[in-house]
């Protein structure tokens, strides 16, 4: 089961990585503190959860939330950067390449998690999908690479520390406290001088920008309600490691709007690049088949 919404969780957020490409690129979203504190005020709306299981977890389950919010802050914010500096499919696939990688050593060391033999065969699959993705010349700018492999690290302690969450706590309540706690940790990037205009101008924009917004959001809401879900149920290194759906569901999705808006979201597709992220579809689809099938 843990499978099925691990497949949806990663097509919504597909969705709302092309979005975001595509706010930046259009200026409708200038700094990324902007977006993360929108984006974290947004996940407040889990709230409406709340009656059907949200207390007070204890000392030690509310500390492992606000570890669990700060990295997802962080996260965020440097995927963010990123996002600024490459284009939508290499800098998704580079954190996703690497975040898997973390996780399973922060899993390993953390909370004691390990593959069986089939489990660790279909992990190498999808990780190596998603390096062939991010591979050749054209990639990604080094500061790009900086960032976004500080995001996929931050991401990975995020993914870590919420299996724990879940694994002490209920998981709604759980889900509620480490979006409070993201939040509380956004709110310092207000002191950025350039945040709250920045804030402002995404709500002035045309009303296309703002209803694409809006649905992007929405879009990155469900993905992080179910991959959580996902967390919850299954094993958070082969959850994070199937991160690659995610940049074919984007991949697909991009070259079917590439055709209109070539310049919007600026990807390569040159035979030989074209080739090599055919080639990582078919690692990743054949590592989803071992856990699908084996």
């Amino acid at each position: 089961m843990w499978l099925i919404w691990t497949v949806i969780a990663y097509f919504f957020n597909a969705i709302a990585v092309l979005i975001d490409k595509s706010l930046f690129y259009t200026k409708t979203v200038t700094k990324p503190a902007a977006y993360v504190i929108t984006i974290c005020t947004l996940g407040l709306l889990v709230f409406i959860l709340a009656p059907w299981g949200f207390y007070f977890p204890g000392v030690w389950p509310w500390f492992l939330s606000l570890a669990a919010g700060l990295c997802f802050t962080i996260a965020l914010w440097l995927l963010f950067i990123s996002l600024q500096k490459g284009e939508a499919s290499r800098v998704t696939s580079f954190i996703g390449a690497w975040s898997p990688i973390f996780v399973l050593i922060a899993s390993y060391f953390l909370i004691n998690e390990s593959l069986s033999r089939y489990e660790i065969m279909a992990f190498a699959f999808l990780v190596l999908g998603g390096f062939l993705i991010v591979s050749g010349r054209g990639g990604l700018s080094n500061h790009a690479k900086y960032t976004a492999l500080a995001s996929a690290l931050s991401f990975a302690l995020f993914y870590t520390l919420s299996k724990q969450v879940f694994a002490v706590t209920e998981f709604i309540n759980g889900l509620i406290w480490i979006r409070i706690a993201a939040f509380a940790f956004a709110l310092p990037l207000l002191f950025i001088p350039s945040t709250i205009p920045a804030i402002k101008q995404s709500f002035s924009t045309k009303p296309a920008a703002k209803f694409a917004f809006v649905c992007g959001q929405i879009s990155a809401a469900l993905s992080a309600l179910v991959v959580n879900y996902a967390i919850s149920l299954g094993s958070v290194s082969l959850v994070n490691a199937l991160q690659g759906l995610q940049y074919v569901f984007l991949l697909f999705l991009v070259m079917m709007f590439s055709w209109k808006w070539p310049k919007l979201l600026s990807e390569e597709f040159s035979g030989s690049v074209l080739a090599r992220k055919l080639t990582a579809i078919i690692f990743i689809g054949g590592g989803l088949s071992i856990l699908a099938f084996v």
